[in-house]
């Protein structure tokens, strides 16, 4: 269940984090998270069976990686598949 202290901390940073992907998880309907509400995250969860079991490639080269790049592309961000894939 979510906390008072990052209860306060959604409200206070609506703002901020509005216009980020976060904001479903974060902000559904649009009204940060209220304390006492059970707090869920779908696709973290994915993301950490899909790094579970398929190590660094589901990271570097497969699901999870393409959704980071689809994710910085949306958000003007720099990272690419290309860097990804060679990273070491």
């Amino acid at each position: 269940m979510l906390g008072d202290v990052l209860s306060l901390s959604l409200a206070s940073s609506r703002g901020y984090l509005m216009p980020y992907d976060g904001k479903d998880v974060f902000y559904p309907g649009g009204q940060p998270l209220t304390a006492g509400t059970t707090f869920r995250q779908p696709v973290l969860a994915r993301t950490l069976e899909l790094i579970a079991s398929q190590g660094a490639k589901a990271f570097y080269t497969g699901e999870v990686g393409d959704s980071m790049v689809a994710a910085m592309t949306r958000g003007g961000g720099i990272i690419s598949a290309e860097d990804l894939r060679r990273y070491t």
